[in-house]
């Protein structure tokens, strides 16, 4: 896409989830939502599958996830592909199951979030 002379293209291409740029722009916590999982037991039928599935081998992507974010969810999503839009009712509840799953540490997140910067005022 074109807009003001700048081509602009998915966010991918550099990385897959930007959760280093998110910290760098002031996040207090960080929580990356990996659902790339292992490649699908069905392939690839069209140029466009052929490319969301390159677009997931990134080198070192899953690591550097895992070392820029303060918590990584995995939705239980192995048994989709991930070019499959008609799933994604199917994708929001696994994400929906992920975060319940994870609710305490996400609190404990936020907690010590507020003691930091209350720390850090002087409070």
């Amino acid at each position: 896409m074109d807009r003001d002379g700048h081509l602009l293209v998915d966010g991918g291409l550099v990385t897959m989830v930007p959760a280093a740029l998110a910290r760098e722009m002031g996040a207090d916590i960080v929580i990356a939502v990996d659902v790339s999982g292992p490649l699908p037991r069905r392939p690839p039928a069209t140029v466009l599958h052929i490319l969301v599935a390159v677009s997931t081998l990134q080198p070192g992507g899953r690591d550097a996830i895992e070392q820029d974010a303060d918590l990584v969810l995995k939705p239980e999503v192995d048994a989709y592909a991930f070019w499959e839009l008609t799933r994604i009712p199917e994708f929001e509840q696994a994400g929906r199951e992920a975060c319940e799953k994870a609710l305490p540490v996400i609190r404990a997140l936020v907690t010590a979030a507020e003691a930091r910067r209350d720390w850090q005022r002087g409070v």
